[in-house]
């Protein structure tokens, strides 16, 4: 398949009041197209029942050059960049017309949705997604660890607004929960140039968590999100202006 191209045209709900694209909607764009990629090819969530394979996103990094506005037409690119054993690694750039206004990289492990058991990749899945040897970014996503100093600590109980299709918290609503954190002085929704997530363990409805903020600098914060015990960390995100 090697390359797939997706057309949307930015609408009212994605914008804010300066009608510029949130971060958080060019995310769920570029979840979308990879969704949309997964279906052309064979393995997306119609065919689930029969293929028996999903995957379960477990980090992101994205770069962002230029906001996209309301009604804008972007044209998202997608590829695996490589598929080896149950990991994968999906890139992306987003173009307004021919500028490239934000690319990113996401790595997902290969399950089987029955059981979560991992899943080990076949010639046949590599043969339809047509890996592409093409990288956004020159080196693996950052893995990102829970400073020693934390500025602020909240609690929040996952709502069923929360939860996704495959019953647990849906990924991007970490993103949502940690911006929350942040004073009304670095609050924003348009303004982050690059995001970064790692995924750990999975956040079910009715799960109280701990979320753990830290101030870095004037232009990066890290939240990390973890089980009420501490035992648990589902998720840290570093927001960087």
């Amino acid at each position: 398949m090697g390359i797939f191209t997706k057309k949307y045209t930015i609408t009212f709900d994605d914008v804010t009041d300066t009608l510029e694209l949130k971060n958080i909607s060019l995310m769920k764009y570029l979840v979308d197209a990879a969704g949309m990629h997964s279906e052309t090819v064979g393995y997306g969530l119609s065919t689930i029942n029969q293929t028996h394979i999903g995957f379960l996103l477990v980090g992101w990094q994205v770069k962002i050059f230029e906001n996209p506005h309301l009604l804008d037409e972007i044209e998202i690119k997608t590829w695996v960049e490589q598929l080896s054993h149950s990991l994968s690694t999906r890139n992306f750039e987003v173009y307004i017309k021919d500028k490239l206004v934000a690319i990113a990289s996401t790595k997902w492990i290969m399950v089987n949705p029955e059981d979560h058991s991992v899943a080990i990749t076949t010639d046949e899945i590599v043969y339809a997604y047509g890996p592409v040897d093409k990288k956004v970014f020159e080196k693996p996503i950052p893995k990102l660890h829970i400073p020693d100093r934390i500025d602020k600590v909240k609690t929040y109980t996952i709502e069923r607004r929360d939860i996704d299709s495959n019953n647990h918290v849906n990924n991007l609503k970490y993103l949502e929960i940690a911006l929350e954190l942040l004073s009304d002085d670095d609050y924003t929704e348009t303004g982050f140039s690059e995001i970064i997530v790692n995924y750990k363990n999975e956040c079910k409805l009715h799960n109280n968590v701990i979320c753990s903020y830290s101030k870095i600098s004037n232009n990066e914060h890290i939240i990390a999100i973890q089980s009420s015990d501490k035992s648990k960390l589902h998720a840290i995100i570093c927001l960087k202006k």
